[in-house]
Order: C-alpha cells, then structure tokens, then sequence
C-alpha cells in the first residue's frame, strides 16, 4: 500500500468482523493487564522477602507469577487464534472480490499479462495484507498497551523514575521515525 488513502479499499472487509476484532482487542488489553502485578511482586520480593529470609511468601509469588505467566500465555495462545481465523476469512472475501472482478474483464485485456501474473498479483498482494495485519497492527496494539500498562505500573512504583523514563520517549520516537525513513529510502533505492 502506498499511502493511507488505499486503506478505505480494505476497511469494508474487516468492518464486517468488528465483534470478534474487539474480542481480540479485549484478549489482548487482558494479556498486558496480567503484567501489571509483576513489577509490584518484583519489587516486594526484592526489599522485603528476600532480605528477610521468608521461604512462605517466595513460594507464594512464584505461584502466583507462575499462575500469571501461564494465564497470559494461555489467553494468547486463543487470542492468535482468534486473529488467524479473522485474518483467514477477511484475506479469503478480499480474493474471492478480485477474481470476481477478474472474471468480468474481457479476455482481450488479460493477453497483455503473462501466464500466471493476475495470480501471483492476487496472491502476493493478498498475503501482504495479511502479514500487515497479522504481524504488523497486532504488534503495535501489544506495544502500545504492554507500555501503557509498564508506565503505570512504574508510575505507582517510583514516579521520579517514570518521568525520567518517559522524558526520553519523544527522542526514542524521533530516532525510529527518521531511521525508518531512510531504511525506506534505501529500499526504494534498490527496487
């Protein structure tokens, strides 16, 4: 996709999925809410069980951050699920649309092509959507959420701590944003 305006082509597809899209979503704000406790049990491990010696409170975090590990993983495990089949079902409208509107083209039109373009072009492109939706989107909505709920956790543990941290967001941001643009640029050069 070259710019953002092609994306009104595909939002139709997953308007139809909304439900199940925030199911999704639902799973995967669950999945970063599971973190939050960590960082806190983290902490009382550190200043007070550990130097205290108390065998009955380790064990019972190491449950109970087990107990969380294997919640968060199991939650996830159903949630990429969930997206493949959305994905599978979007991809699958999106190709049966194209040849549809391919089998409606005079077959003058198509001895331009060579054997098998159309359909390498309808699978190529296809499978690009997929992987953007699959990998690309799910990963940010993770990030986005997993940082929202670390800064609030660090927000409760040491506030001073998370301004610091927080104030070196924007120049992390900057960096990535003119790094990705001249990793574009080079890949446009070598095409």
């Amino acid at each position: 996709m070259h710019n953002l305006k092609d994306i009104r082509h595909i939002l139709p597809y997953y308007r139809k999925y909304i439900p199940e899209i925030i199911i999704s979503c639902i799973m995967i704000l669950s999945i970063s809410l599971l973190l939050l406790p960590t960082p806190f049990l983290t902490r009382r491990l550190f200043d007070k069980t550990i130097p205290e010696s108390n065998y009955s409170e380790l064990i019972i975090i190491i449950i109970i951050v087990s107990s969380l590990l294997i919640i968060s993983k199991t939650i996830g495990y159903f949630q990429n699920q969930f997206f493949f089949r959305i994905n599978n079902r979007i991809i699958l409208n999106i190709r049966t649309d194209i040849l549809k509107k391919i089998n409606r083209i005079p077959l003058r039109k198509f001895q331009k092509f060579g054997n098998g373009y159309l359909i390498s072009r309808i699978n190529d492109d296809t499978m690009k959507l997929q992987n953007l939706f699959a990998d690309t989107l799910i990963g940010i909505i993770k990030d986005l959420l997993t940082l929202i709920v670390g800064l609030t956790a660090l927000l409760f543990i040491h506030w001073k701590l998370a301004l610091l941290s927080t104030a070196i967001l924007p120049l992390f941001i900057c960096t990535a944003y003119i790094f990705g643009k001249k990793n574009n640029t080079t890949v446009q050069d070598l095409l």
